[in-house]
């Protein structure tokens, strides 16, 4: 992540630590894919439903999208470090990456709701069928579906060490996001054509000052 000062990146204001209770475990959260893609990066290309989340451009959950509200206010509300991110990739449900959230922000839309920011992040090239998963891991993740579910310490960390057996490959899903939303753009004329978004999601986009935009105010009364 960037530390420029101007904006408002993690650990900036009005971004917040999140305190962080190993004990209260982590969560796994959906999200749809591109089929377009060799890799389960989120859906860019699907007409109707584009996705921003999860970012893995800016590292963060809640900031560009509404995606699972009640999972983010339990995170924050818990302490819960570990976001588990799964998917059905053509047909199999597979664990594709993991967020170590370390911050938390109100979003300005929503009193109620937070948005996550993550310190690291691990997306594999060969996802993990969940009924791999729930063997290895003694977890019942295969019957999450569009939901999401919260997974004690034990097994959480059990999850983690089956997920880093393979490779970070963070940096490929990132230069598919890309390709993806310049494939939009050269055949919709948007990187993101539902929204009529040309550019990309990132901590330079104009909607992180409106959606942090009362929480910054807020910081500067209370300084």
């Amino acid at each position: 992540m960037t530390k420029n000062n101007r904006l408002p990146v993690p650990p900036n204001p009005p971004w917040k630590p999140l305190a962080i209770c190993e004990a209260s475990g982590g969560c796994v959260g959906s999200f749809l894919n591109d089929d377009l893609s060799g890799l389960p990066v989120r859906a860019i290309t699907v007409v109707g439903d584009n996705k921003a989340d999860p970012n893995l451009e800016t590292k963060t959950y809640g900031l560009f999208s509404t995606c699972h509200k009640v999972m983010r206010k339990s995170i924050v509300k818990h302490g819960r470090r570990h976001v588990f991110f799964i998917t059905n990739r053509r047909g199999v449900p597979v664990l594709a990456g993991l967020y170590l959230v370390k911050w938390y922000a109100p979003v300005s839309s929503d009193d109620n709701d937070f948005c996550l920011a993550a310190d690291s992040i691990w997306f594999v090239q060969d996802p993990i069928p969940l009924v791999d998963v729930d063997r290895v891991c003694g977890t019942n993740v295969a019957r999450v579906s569009r939901a999401f579910k919260n997974i004690d310490a034990e097994k959480c960390r059990k999850m983690e060490r089956l997920l880093k057996r393979r490779a970070n490959a963070t940096g490929s899903y990132l230069s598919e996001i890309d390709r993806l939303e310049r494939f939009n753009l050269k055949h919709g004329g948007y990187r993101y054509v539902t929204f009529e978004r040309r550019d990309s999601y990132s901590w330079d986009c104009d909607k992180v000052m409106t959606i942090l935009d009362n929480a910054i105010r807020q910081t500067q009364v209370n300084t």
